[in-house]
């Protein structure tokens, strides 16, 4: 994988960064960008390397400064990667190689360090989720879509066409979801089918975050302007795409299991990150045909619904049956 990155990506000659416990590093890459100091240090160990020792190393090269860095190191056909942030910085281990090579790529293409910060944090927080290209915000229950694969009788289905969709990005991705676009004002779109309006979709430029204010965007961020929108079109949802993802927003106050606010409440796909038990979230979430009324993405919320009630439960019971008794005779 290293190889396929060198081609691409400058390298930083005369580093210094020395062989740490058996993890070899090999090279640090750095982005043809010159606004985009992010560095990707590349290693390779014999065997899953430890924690503590890929932590030293990124700690070694950050040497108390901000560089914003990744540690990634191959073994055993699998790869590790500690960063990008934090006095402790997390590791998450027995990652592909499709996917580490995307995070590492995703990074050093980005126009300026910021966004290459995002483009990682975004990445592996689905890795930690344990719903690799999926982040779910409040909206549905996590355990639902993990499990989505076993229990919906429909998942070949909804796999065949999100394997469609995928490799698709801006215009060409909303249209695969079964989506017409028409322009509603320069900047956004009206999304339907079958002739209704489904949603509002924005079309984002490698250098926009949708929650950072944008001047294309007249200062404002790019989801507070497509929110107002909606709200005057009458619209029940945002869809904002921006290669290679895209991310789903309800203008229903209230709907999904989180209770946060309308903009902190969503769901985001990186669709070349989806492996073989999410894929099917694609079309079963963001398409066209789940927006429909009684549709999947609302038989998901349903069951997210029922799914977070039983939890509740069972936590209420759980405390009945054993906290109570056990504060009752400590306090007699």
């Amino acid at each position: 994988m290293f190889n396929e990155l060198k081609e691409k990506y400058k390298l930083l000659k005369d580093h210094k960064l020395n062989d740490l416990a058996g993890v070899k590093v090999n090279v640090i890459l750095l982005s043809q960008n010159s606004n985009n100091t992010f560095e990707v240090v590349c290693c390779n160990s014999a065997r899953k390397p430890q924690t503590s020792n890929l932590r030293n190393l990124w700690k070694v090269r950050r040497q108390g400064t901000a560089v914003p860095l990744i540690v990634v190191c191959e073994y055993e056909g699998k790869f590790s990667v500690c960063g990008p942030v934090g006095d402790e910085p997390p590791v998450y281990e027995n990652i592909e190689k499709n996917i580490a090579l995307t995070i590492c790529s995703e990074a050093l293409d980005k126009e300026s360090y910021p966004l290459a910060l995002r483009s990682v944090k975004d990445n592996l927080v689905t890795i930690e989720d344990k719903t690799i290209g999926l982040k779910n915000e409040g909206l549905f229950a996590n355990h639902v879509l993990s499990e989505s694969y076993k229990n919906n009788q429909d998942w070949k289905k909804y796999k065949e066409k999100s394997l469609k969709v995928v490799g698709k990005k801006d215009k060409e991705l909303i249209k695969a979801l079964g989506y017409e676009l028409t322009p509603l004002d320069s900047l956004t779109h009206i999304l339907k089918a079958e002739g209704k309006k489904k949603a509002l979709g924005v079309l984002l430029k490698p250098n926009e975050m949708v929650d950072l204010q944008s001047a294309r965007f007249g200062g404002l961020t790019p989801i507070s302007h497509a929110f107002s929108l909606a709200d005057r079109e009458n619209l029940s949802f945002v869809i904002v795409a921006s290669t290679p993802s895209i991310r789903l927003y309800s203008t229903e106050v209230g709907i999904g299991v989180g209770r946060k606010g309308r903009t902190e409440t969503y769901v985001h796909c990186q669709t070349n990150l989806l492996g073989e038990k999410e894929i099917g979230n694609l079309w079963q979430i963001f398409s066209a045909d789940a927006l429909k009324k009684n549709g999947t993405f609302y038989q998901l919320i349903e069951e997210s619904s029922r799914f977070s009630v039983s939890l509740a439960d069972k936590i209420r019971e759980k405390i009945y049956i054993e906290v109570i008794p056990l504060l009752s005779n400590g306090i007699s």
